[in-house]
């Protein structure tokens, strides 16, 4: 199977890191731990698309296919990343996220996430990449 550009570009840089002799392992770690968070943020976007919203249940015809997408979060939690999903948590604009957008929404009490685009990666207890949300607002009565 031919790489895509990604690929390609990902495989470049590694190796320009370490034939430019600069911190080849420093700077190739950080590039892989990019490459991996990338990854991860597309099996769990994946994943997400495989529950039906309205019951929280595996769509029928994504019961074969879960389990894979399963593995595959399961083997990045073996190796020390931690995905966060922020949606039903109570928000505060100290929090490390991104906030994409503000919504008023009726039920509310406080701000609440209401959806999480992008989760928050941790990898070693360290934050690798910043979740993005959507922030609900208590609905003016």
């Amino acid at each position: 199977m031919k790489p895509t550009a990604p690929q390609q570009s990902a495989v470049a840089s590694h190796t320009l890191a370490a034939d430019e002799g600069r911190d080849a392992g420093g700077e190739a770690q950080r590039i892989f731990v990019k490459d991996v968070v990338d990854i991860a943020t597309q099996a769990w976007k994946a994943r997400g698309k495989m529950i039906d919203p309205s019951s929280g249940e595996v769509r029928e015809e994504m019961k074969r296919v879960i389990r894979h997408v399963d593995a595959i979060l399961t083997s990045f939690a073996a190796m020390g990343f931690e995905l966060k999903d922020h949606t039903g948590d109570g928000f505060d604009y100290g929090l490390p996220l991104r906030v994409v957008g503000t919504q008023p929404t009726a039920g509310l009490t406080r701000d609440t996430v209401v959806e999480t685009l992008k989760p928050t990666i941790y990898w070693k207890n360290r934050i690798v990449q910043s979740g993005e949300v959507i922030v609900g607002t208590p609905a003016e009565q």
